[in-house]
């Protein structure tokens, strides 16, 4: 069902606040697992877990994944239409829901709540305490595709160029930046903590750029090195961001003290057009999803870290 957004933030406003890095990160809607340095991690092949079901239509193209409690792994089937649950327990596939829409990004709520931006032109919103279930939905422009989240306000940025900031209890549009020389195809954005300051990275398709930006979407900072290009998805580890290289086929590490780009994955270890990646702390294990045509999209790829 479609509702106006007042009753969207009722559960986010009894969320208590918190001090930890990794909590406080987890607010903002984006996927954080504390104190990770991974400088110095190799990583190498270990499996895949297979997450095509049965009633799945066709391939899997896996555009975003998010890290839930009790070692549980969310992600977007765009394709299918699906949002999909993932036991890392016993990297098996537990259940999935149909969403109105190519789901493309997501980010954490509050309140073991998932909001899932689709193309349809709609931001859907998932209560993931137990089995993953439909809540709400909203209305946004029809190009939407990355998504973070907050303080009560949704960030959007769509593939027309712009990025813009919601207020999750009117669904009015606070700000919008529709520059064209700042964005051409923003896919993916993450809301972050900066030295106790929100910031907001996202990463341009075509532009082959790491912006980043205040909360009032004022340009701050723009990253670029040839080694990345066509960017998607961005994963905070601590003081680092990792990235996917979806036209580089790679999967790089943005340090953020000194803006300096390395690879971590790359060909050699099967990365082909990297869509998505997150890392569990528990298992010491990267997980990347690659959307190439001729790469099989039904199975997650597991990276062991090794000494």
């Amino acid at each position: 069902m479609e509702v106006s957004g007042k009753k969207l933030i009722e559960e986010a406003s009894s969320f208590d606040a918190v001090g930890s890095h990794e909590l406080t990160n987890k607010r903002l809607g984006v996927q954080a697992e504390g104190y990770v340095d991974v400088t110095n991690f190799k990583f190498t092949p270990s499996s895949s877990i297979p997450v095509k079901d049965p009633s799945d239509a066709i391939d899997c193209w896996l555009t975003s994944m998010l890290l839930l409690p009790m070692n549980r792994l969310l992600l977007t089937d765009y394709h299918n239409e699906t949002v999909k649950l993932v036991d890392l327990e016993t990297s098996r596939l537990v259940s999935q829901v149909r969403v109105p829409g190519g789901p493309c990004d997501m980010c954490l709520l509050p309140g073991d709540r998932v909001a899932v931006s689709l193309t349809s032109g709609k931001i859907q919103f998932l209560e993931t305490r137990g089995e993953i279930a439909l809540g709400a939905n909203i209305r946004v422009d029809s190009d939407c595709r990355g998504i973070g989240y907050h303080n009560d306000r949704l960030i959007l940025s769509y593939y027309s160029g712009k990025v813009e900031m919601m207020d999750m209890k009117t669904t009015k549009k606070i700000d919008t930046v529709i520059e064209e020389s700042m964005f051409c195809d923003p896919e993916y954005l993450a809301v972050i903590m900066e030295d106790q300051t929100a910031v907001i990275y996202v990463s341009d398709f075509k532009k082959n750029t790491i912006s980043k930006l205040d909360m009032d979407l004022n340009l701050i900072q723009t990253f670029q090195n040839p080694a990345l290009r066509a960017p998607t998805s961005i994963l905070l580890l601590d003081n680092q961001l990792i990235i996917c290289g979806f036209g580089s086929d790679n999967i790089m590490r943005l340090d953020l003290p000194s803006g300096q780009l390395t690879q971590v994955l790359g060909k050699n270890e099967g990365i082909n057009w990297p869509r998505s990646v997150c890392y569990s702390q528990q298992y010491t294990k990267l997980y990347v999803t690659c959307t190439r045509y001729d790469d099989n999209g039904d199975f997650v790829k597991v990276y062991k870290e090794s000494a």
